[in-house]
């Protein structure tokens, strides 16, 4: 099963995931956050096989932005131990302007996939499609 984390200020966009996602790959689950700074609370909380095995992340957020959380994300490990190592979580980035996409250039290596709303359901759902075979790829058969 995959375990998500979506990071999504606006309910409509939000329900628009959970349907995508309904009937993309009816078996997940689907945990929201309204911002980054509880993205990363909720984050910190899990141990680390809780952890989700993606993170779809709005970058227009409330408190915390969606790019300061992505660079948070993938920054390196600091020499402060107690702080988990967030890097190798697979982020699908959600984006509403093309501006956006040319700022996401440069973050490229810290995306995997974006997809420009209003939600694209065929563009939603192939991203669904590709982090349930990456995940299942690392969980190997038994997943």
């Amino acid at each position: 099963m995959l375990h998500l984390l979506l990071v999504e200020d606006n309910d409509a966009d939000a329900r628009l995931a959970r349907e995508a996602f309904a009937l993309a790959l009816p078996e997940h689950t689907l945990d929201r956050v309204v911002d980054g700074e509880a993205a990363l609370e909720r984050l910190r909380s899990l141990t680390p096989d809780q952890r989700p095995h993606a993170i779809i992340l709005d970058l227009n957020l409330p408190r915390m932005d969606g790019r300061e959380l992505l660079a948070r994300l993938r920054e390196a490990r600091s020499a402060d131990e107690s702080e988990p190592d967030f890097s190798m979580i697979p982020v699908v980035v959600l984006t509403t302007s093309d501006n956006d996409l040319g700022r996401l250039r440069h973050l490229r290596p810290a995306t995997d996939r974006y997809i420009v709303k209003p939600l694209d359901f065929s563009a939603f759902q192939s991203a669904i499609h590709a982090l349930d075979g990456y995940w299942r790829s690392l969980a190997g058969p038994t997943a």
